[in-house]
């Protein structure tokens, strides 16, 4: 291990641990077994080491769906497998995905832009995905569409702990909701056509019977 990836991985453990508040970056270089100075030859601030954290978990995220997604797979599959992507990247990140949720409100307005722009890079490729159904029939898409669907994933790692039991049941109920959040409107049913009728709303005399 890298002496930065040292360095991230204990920083994850302090914060999950105590917080991001009460880590000092002295004593991160204590837990690296380093002196003050030479950590902050990494880190400026601890402004920056969060910054760092919340980006480098985005970055592997999105690197890592790039890597498993299949451009031309159906886009009703595509979906199903962002979805279970997003969740499995979340269980096997479980401390790095509270950080980035929970801890970007105290990032200084610059740092805070370059991770919202990074999440934005992300949703677009969900963004795709429900473009692509659109344009078959099969999704469809506003401009709540895709963070709502990430809001829910989001939010099950807020809501959970860190899921130690079996994840399929969990998969396939937000692969269901997803779907439900994305199905394309069903076309409204086209009335039967009622009978004409005369002046006086009567039955036209064609269709009466005679005594």
């Amino acid at each position: 291990m890298s002496r930065i990836d040292d360095i991230r991985s204990n920083a994850i453990a302090l914060i999950a641990e105590h917080g991001f508040g009460a880590v000092s970056l002295r004593q991160l270089a204590r837990s690296c077994g380093l002196q003050a100075g030479s950590l902050y030859t990494y880190y400026q601030s601890k402004d920056d080491l969060l910054q760092d954290l919340i980006a480098s978990y985005l970055e592997d995220l999105q690197q890592s769906w790039q890597q498993r997604s299949k451009k031309r797979d159906n886009p009703v599959t595509a979906l199903n497998s962002f979805v279970a992507h997003h969740l499995e990247f979340q269980r096997a990140r479980y401390s790095e995905s509270l950080i980035a949720s929970m801890d970007l409100r105290n990032l200084s307005e610059p740092h805070k832009c370059y991770v919202m722009a990074l999440k934005s890079s992300y949703e677009q490729e969900l963004k795709h995905i429900l473009l692509r159904g659109e344009r078959h029939g099969l999704l469809s898409q506003d401009h709540m569409t895709s963070g709502a669907i990430l809001a829910m994933l989001t939010g099950i790692c807020l809501w959970r702990d860190s899921c130690a039991d079996d994840p399929a049941p969990l998969v396939q109920l937000c692969q269901r909701a997803a779907m439900q959040i994305a199905c394309a409107p069903q076309p409204a049913p086209i009335a039967a056509p009622t009978q004409r009728l005369s002046r006086n709303n009567q039955p036209p005399l064609d269709s009466c019977r005679l005594a």
